[in-house]
């Protein structure tokens, strides 16, 4: 923001008499002053009302300083800038080109209002009639807003409706003022009444002087020059006075300069910044919780449900009132803000607080992170491109922190208290969500976010990305095609579900699939899914429906394909039958750092079923169902995620399952950025089970398991 002080003026409607008034003001500050005063007309796109008003020929225009990439000094103020006898300095917005609008990018606009809010000593801006993209910077570097009006029922409404706007558009209502033009229209309603009907005082009101509004406008004489005794011009010597002042006595103007050059409010929740110290952090959490603490009292008394129900447009209604109400406080409390996007910060993190997941918001519409992990109250992680990182983030208390959990459960029918300390749930996006909460959490409640990822990463990619070789991902797709049973088998978060994406995803259309999960991640293309999500008991411990009831239940369903998000209990026997009574074809994922482990806990879990089972039998129904195991593996020197092994099952021998690798990734090293060198290797054996591959019709060469030198 420059030294520049700068009003706007913004028409209700279109021929309240704004352009009139803001020119004639203009003109008065510039005789006045004696400084440097600026008047800008970006009341159209194209065309000036100004330069006509005040009989104002050539100089250079916006539009021309951006097509010709003018540079922005004084030497162009002094060289170009129209300039009318009176000293006021002028610059319209366009009066060549009727293409502009289509051309205009607010960044140029901007840089452009910036110059000169360092420039000049005064700017004043006609702005029309409708906030536009071209205005909405003029607006941002505004100190005043002056809203113009006639006295009759339609301009009352159509002001309204614009401070409506400019609120919704997050600008202070305390920089906003009234001015009543009785020359407009035939007063049809005296200003009292309509300072009621708005709820707003007038900052001036303008007399019915249609004479001088004429000669003004025929003979393009400004009635502060031609007319210096005639009513409107006593009413604009007023109006200049109120806002910028005389000798000692301070304009309303100054008061606002001063605000805007306040300390910038430090928001701890904003990533990109770090709190400068303890106190200012505290300070402005403080804040937060006092507006919030009004919201509820203001909702509470206007009867407004802070629980959104129904859909997307209930909540973007809720989401409106609560912004005009946030906004009306903040007003009222005179809170500063140095810019209106600081403002709409503030006022978006009190709705997440009041109805959203508060400092989780944020996080949850970051793209790039994965993960959200909540130790405490102040200490909060995410995932970020495969690392760990701490946040700037934090809760307000432990009861905040709560209150977010608990807004998680509900919709789900869930209770987490000391009764029930720990529970899952799934946020409307899918993130699977986990919570834990004292006595057997010590630092306090702790949430734990896997963020479902809306967009599907595809084969290329994963290519691209180095998590899997072209030779193995046609080997893995011939593997899904001719219905080989494959488990892909890797720790927490190393991307297996992406995988089992993926690999889902060259199961032929025309077959019948059903998923199976406890949280559905799977995003599958194809038309011919039956999706089924598994339940957890509800409050009165009824109503569980695990992942093992519904495997037995897909059975019954005919299913050509069985795919299970996760083996993790007695569900993996019912797998291991289905996979040896002619469900070739599933897939599944199972927690294990090596192919040898995942055999290993699946017998681990068959034995979860209470079953006594010989482990032999165990271990020829795993050897006799399974195909093809893929072990993915995270590192931690970069959080890449590769596959580190392609292995075949290929038989039992004596009480032992025989397996070998067809492929794996041989790690080399680590550059000195962290980043894993390696390369993918064929082992050189040929799985077994290669002729039925030819069998299948399907060509594929044999050349691809050769070891290479």
């Amino acid at each position: 923001m420059g030294k520049a002080g700068i009003i706007t003026f913004f028409g209700a409607k279109g021929g309240v008499g704004k352009s009139i008034i803001s020119s004639n003001l203009a003109l008065d500050i510039a005789i006045e002053t004696k400084k440097n005063v600026l008047l800008c007309d970006f009341s159209s796109s194209f065309g000036s009302d100004l330069s006509q008003l005040l009989d104002i020929k050539g100089g250079v225009s916006v539009a021309k300083i951006i097509s010709r990439n003018l540079p922005l000094n004084l030497d162009l103020v002094k060289a170009q800038f129209a300039k009318h006898p009176a000293g006021l300095f002028f610059l319209p917005l366009n009066v060549d080109d009727p293409t502009f609008s289509t051309q205009i990018i607010p960044e140029k606009i901007e840089n452009i209002v910036d110059f000169l809010s360092n420039t000049f000593d005064f700017i004043i801006f006609d702005a029309g009639n409708t906030i536009e993209n071209f205005t909405i910077p003029v607006f941002d570097y505004s100190h005043l807003i002056l809203v113009t009006l006639n006295p009759d029922l339609l301009s009352v409404y159509q002001a309204q409706k614009t401070l409506y706007q400019l609120q919704s558009l997050q600008y202070s209502l305390n920089n906003v003022q009234l001015i009543l033009n009785s020359n407009g229209s035939n007063p049809s309603a005296d200003p009292s009444t309509i300072e009621g009907l708005l709820k707003r005082k007038f900052l001036a009101v303008f007399s019915y002087s249609p004479e001088t509004v004429l000669k003004t406008v025929n003979k393009k004489e400004p009635f502060v020059i031609k007319d210096p005794n005639s009513k409107l011009t006593k009413e604009t010597d007023a109006l200049m006075l109120q806002i910028i002042g005389s000798g000692k006595s301070e304009g309303i103007l100054q008061n606002l300069m001063r605000t805007f050059q306040k300390k910038k409010t430090t928001l701890p929740s904003q990533p990109s910044i770090t709190p400068s110290s303890k106190e200012e952090s505290q300070e402005a959490s403080n804040l937060r919780l006092e507006i919030h603490k009004k919201l509820v009292e203001e909702c509470t008394r206007q009867k407004i449900n802070l629980e959104v129900e129904g859909d997307s447009g209930s909540k973007e209604k809720l989401i409106s009132q609560l912004t005009v109400i946030i906004s009306n406080i903040i007003d009222m409390e005179r809170i500063p803000f140095s810019s209106r996007q600081e403002r709409q910060q503030f006022i978006n993190e009190i709705i997440d607080e009041a109805i959203g997941l508060g400092p989780l918001e944020k996080m949850l519409k970051d793209p790039e992170i994965d993960e959200i992990m909540v130790n405490s109250p102040s200490e909060i992680y995410v995932e970020k491109h495969g690392r760990i990182q701490k946040t700037p983030y934090v809760f307000s208390s432990e009861k905040h922190l709560m209150g977010v959990i608990k807004r998680i459960m509900s919709p789900l029918g869930r209770r987490i208290d000391e009764s029930s300390p720990y529970q899952d749930a799934r946020l409307p996006d899918g993130s699977r969500v986990h919570a834990i909460i004292p006595p057997l959490a010590l630092k306090g409640p702790t949430l734990t976010i896997r963020k479902f990822k809306t967009k599907k990463l595809t084969a290329e990619e994963l290519l691209k990305l180095g998590s899997i070789s072209k030779e193995i991902l046609e080997f893995l797709r011939v593997c899904v095609v001719t219905r080989k049973n494959i488990i892909i088998s890797g720790g927490t978060g190393t991307g297996k579900t992406t995988l089992l994406n993926l690999l889902s995803s060259f199961i032929p259309s025309h077959e019948r699939i059903i998923t199976v999960e406890d949280s559905a991640e799977l995003q599958l293309l194809q038309e011919h899914v039956v999706r089924l999500e598994s339940r957890p008991p509800n409050i009165e411990g009824k109503g569980e429906v695990t992942i093992r009831d519904l495997v037995r239940n897909c059975l019954r369903m005919r299913p050509d394909r069985i795919v299970v998000g996760e083996c993790r209990g007695g569900e993996a026997l019912d797998m291991l039958q289905a996979m040896n009574t002619g469900h070739d074809g599933s897939l599944t994922t199972i927690h294990a750092n090596s192919p040898r482990d995942a055999l290993k806990r699946l017998e681990t879990l068959v034995l979860f079923t209470g079953f006594e089972l010989p482990v032999k039998a165990i271990r020829e129904q795993i050897a006799s169902a399974i195909d093809v195991i893929v072990q993915i593996t995270r590192f931690s020197s970069d959080g890449s995620r590769k596959i580190t092994a392609v292995t075949e099952i290929t038989g039992i021998q004596g009480d032992q399952i025989t397996t070998q690798d067809i492929f794996i990734f041989k790690q080399t090293g680590v550059a000195p950025d962290g980043k894993v060198q390696g390369r993918f290797e064929a082992t050189g054996l040929v799985p077994r089970f290669f002729d039925d591959l030819q069998r299948a019709g399907i060509s594929f060469s044999r050349d691809i398991f050769l070891q290479k030198q």
